[in-house]
Order: structure tokens, then sequence, then C-alpha cells
């Protein structure tokens, strides 16, 4: 096990933040608590290994950030339970995991993620990336990275800390990343809903460029994370969708 700034992550979240990676093989097959391994039906063994990892790197962010180390289950949407003073964010990706978290107290929301360091795929690319984003990867100096993938990943990253704020599923279309290679930072902005529902016009994150992973990071320090203000979001956009407005939002 592997935490603090022994890992990647270290460069690229605040200095309280809990980090924790399961470099352990054990961590990998063994620790799944019986609750936990209750939320999977039928999985694979590449998806049980990948959930065992996932919750035993969790639980130990929990546990340095002070927090019971309980059984962390599945919600309706798939997502993880958590303690309510904690936010923690887990990514796996090819024989990697780690998982990151903040006590709620001093950050609102956390979105972590690692990819291969490899092109994405042509086909995904209008999938992914909006128009504006295909025309500003173009002028990017050639790296070591595919731009794509990054803004992929950066995406994956801002959806994990959006979601337990506003509790809605979004588009990778319904973000558009900018990408400042001289700080290895972007930043994004979200669908109006959300802006309005979240009080948050941008969120800004950090990247880190391997020869074998792409990582990237977001925290969300600052928001008015209410459901009450999000309904009413939606209820405005509904009222809009109704009677005909072109410029309300999809969802």
């Amino acid at each position: 096990m592997i935490n603090g700034a022994q890992s990647r992550f270290s460069a690229l979240l605040p200095s309280d933040a809990a980090i924790v990676e399961a470099t352990d093989e054990d961590m990998w097959s063994h620790g799944l608590l019986p609750e936990e391994a209750a939320c999977l039906r039928s999985a694979s063994h590449k998806r049980l290994r990948e959930f065992t990892a996932g919750r035993n790197c969790a639980r130990g962010v929990l546990e340095l950030l002070g927090c019971n180390a309980a059984p962390i289950l599945v919600g309706e949407s798939r997502q993880p339970i958590l303690p309510a003073e904690a936010a923690v964010s887990v990514t796996h990706s090819e024989g990697y995991c780690a998982a990151a978290g903040v006590r709620k107290d001093t950050c609102l929301s956390i979105g972590i993620d690692t990819e291969t360091n490899r092109e994405l795929d042509v086909e995904l690319r209008d999938l992914i990336c909006t128009g504006q984003e295909l025309v500003s990867i173009a002028r990017l100096p050639r790296v070591a990275c595919d731009w794509h993938k990054l803004v992929f990943s950066a995406k994956e990253s801002l959806y994990k800390a959006w979601y337990p704020l506003c509790h809605r599923y979004i588009d990778f279309l319904e973000v558009t990343l900018q990408i400042d290679p001289r700080k290895s930072a972007f930043s994004a902005v979200g669908p109006r809903d959300l802006r309005r529902a979240l009080g948050l016009a941008t969120v800004t994150g950090r990247y880190l460029i391997e020869h074998d992973r792409i990582y990237t990071a977001v925290t969300v320090s600052s928001c008015v994370p209410l459901r009450s203000s999000y309904d009413r979001c939606e209820q405005r956009a509904s009222v809009a969708n109704s009677s005909g407005d072109a410029d309300s939002t999809k969802k």
C-alpha cells in the first residue's frame, strides 16, 4: 500500500488529501467485506479484483481521514455510499488502483482518474470532445500523450467530483475543457443548469503524464451543494423546454 507523498496523485491534490494506492496483491484479492461483496452479482474475475482493490483503498483513505471505515455499499446509481463528513474518489485502470479523499470541512468534493497512455480510439473522439475542444487540441504542442485521451480522463475526474453534488448524469459533450500545458492544468465549464445550481462558473484540475499512464484530479472547494437549488434549476429548465425555449438545457 502506498499513501501520501509517494503517490502520483500527491502532486495533483491539496496537501491535506489522503491517498492510498493498491500496490500489494492482497489488496486486489482479499479484504472485501461481506456487506460489500453482496453488492456484486455475477461479476467477472477482473471486476471483482477491481472492486476489491477499490474498496480496500477507499476504506484506507477513510481511516487516514479519521473516519469510520465501515463497509462501503453501493447506491442506486452505483455510486459508493460514504460517511457524510468525507468525499472519496476511486480510480482503476489495467492493474492500477487508487483512492483519494478529503474531509468536507476542507473541501466539498474530489475526483481522480487514471488511464493508460494510449491514443483514444478515433471513432470515440467526437463522442468525448466538443468541437471547440477539437480545435484547441489541434493547436496544442506535441507531447508524449494523446490530448484527446487526457480530455477523456479529465472529464471522468470532473464527473466523479460533480456527481455527489448534483446527482445527475453529465454527458461528455456537456462539458467544455481548456488545457493549459504550461501549468499541467485544465479548466472546465459544465452545463448551464449545473453551474447555476452549484454556483460554479468554472472548475480547475491538474494532470500528470507518464510513459505508461495519465493521471488527472479535480477538487471542488466551494459551491452551493444544495439539492433543492438543483431541483429549482431543473424545474425552470422544464418550464423553458415546454415553452419552446431553444436556449434551454437538453437534460
